[in-house]
Parts: structure tokens; sequence; C-alpha cells
């Protein structure tokens, strides 16, 4: 099985997505949930305890006088064999073709379609532990775009030159805002404040999903509905 870390910075919304999404496609992949997550208003933080109130199984990190490397490297430190990463844009959008324990068999695989030639990822590749911290012994990193890029970087010295395609991809990262700074990123200028009051007062977002299978970003809109 599969050790996720799940990172979210001001979209309860779309986490709570992604979280449904698992619920629904891949509940066979991950042995465990984790979520690290950050907020810039308190109302995003009461979007993140709404969460919590529904999901007593999934595990919660929030620790910003320990900070996000060090965060990162004790997870890591007692993850299981095999990990990924994921963050709160992306969606599955059909079940897993294969239980955690057949894809740990593949790695590095990627859950997406089309980024086989970008080894190191943050959404959704499935990695043996080991190659992830020898990798990172290698550089420092203050967030997850870092973590993405300077690790993309160094993968040469590790057997991360390619990817094994997950047929049929069931991941798509929705780039509906961008909340980090440096991630340089075009998104669709979805307002993640919006979406946070819609979610604060009871509804929950649907992805529209339209197409038999994605590339690594597609700008899939949203709907909502009300449990």
């Amino acid at each position: 099985m599969v050790d996720v870390l799940v990172f979210s910075k001001d979209r309860p919304a779309q986490l709570d997505l992604l979280l449904r999404s698992i619920d629904r496609h891949a509940l066979s992949l991950y042995s465990s949930v984790t979520i690290l997550y950050t907020a810039t208003l308190g109302s995003y933080y009461r979007g993140y305890d709404l969460i919590q109130d529904e999901r007593p199984g999934v595990r919660w990190h929030w620790d910003p006088a320990q900070g996000f490397e060090t965060t990162v490297r004790n997870w890591l430190s007692v993850a299981g064999d095999v990990v990924s990463f994921l963050v709160d844009d992306d969606v599955f959008y059909r079940d897993t073709p294969a239980t955690g324990s057949v894809l740990s068999a593949l790695t590095p695989c990627s859950l997406r379609g089309g980024d086989y030639d970008y080894p190191f990822s943050v959404d959704g590749n499935i990695y043996r532990r080991d190659n992830v911290l020898e990798l990172l012994e290698l550089f420092n990193f203050s967030n997850p775009t870092e973590l993405e890029a300077r690790a993309h970087a160094l993968r040469a010295i590790l057997p991360f030159a390619e990817l094994v395609p997950v047929e049929p991809p069931c991941l798509v990262g929705v780039p509906a805002n961008r909340v980090s700074v440096s991630s340089g990123m075009p998104h669709m200028g979805v307002d993640p404040f919006m979406l946070n009051e819609r979610f604060l007062n009871g509804e929950r977002l649907v992805a529209r999903f339209d197409r038999d299978r994605y590339p690594a970003h597609w700008p899939v809109e949203y709907d909502w509905e009300t449990p």
C-alpha cells in the first residue's frame, strides 16, 4: 500500500473535493492519508476544521514553528516503503486501475496522463521511500514548489528518468487558482476566498468531467452541490 502526504494552502473546498474523489475512486490505493496544511485567513482555518471534524481517519499536520521541510522529512521518516504526494487541486476522475499493493511494484509511476518525462512530481507520482530520502539529502526546500523543482533538477541520480504510466490515467490537476507566490503556473482565476465562503455555507465542489482521459493539468470546470 501507499502512504500519501497532501499539501494544502487556503483551499479547503478543493481539498474536500480531492478527499471525496479518493473515497470514490482510490480507497484501495492508500494505506494512510496525511494532510500538511496552512492558511492565511481565519476563515480558511474554519474550512479545514470542518473537514477534520468529518474525517477522523485522516492525519493532520499544522506546525508553523516546525517548518515545512522539517514536517515533510519527519513524515517520510515514519512512512511506509512506498510513498506519494498530492496537492489539494488534484482530483481522481476514475477508479484507480490497480490497488496500492500492485502499483507499489511499478515504482516510480504516474497516475496522471502525459507527464512521464517529469518524473519527480508532487501530483500523485508513487515512489520508493528510500529513493525520495536519498534525493532529499541533496537540497533544502521551504514549500511544495521548491520541493518539486529542486528534486526534478536532480532526478538523474536516481531511477527517476522514466515513469511507468498507469493506464488508463485516473488523476488530473485542476489549475483553478494559484495560492503559492513562487509557483508562476497559469490558472483559471477562480477566487479561493469565494470557494471557501460557499464551502463554509454548506456547499461542496463538484468537478464537471466530460472527457475519457486528461493530461496532467486541465481546466476542469467546477459546479456546486448541497449534500
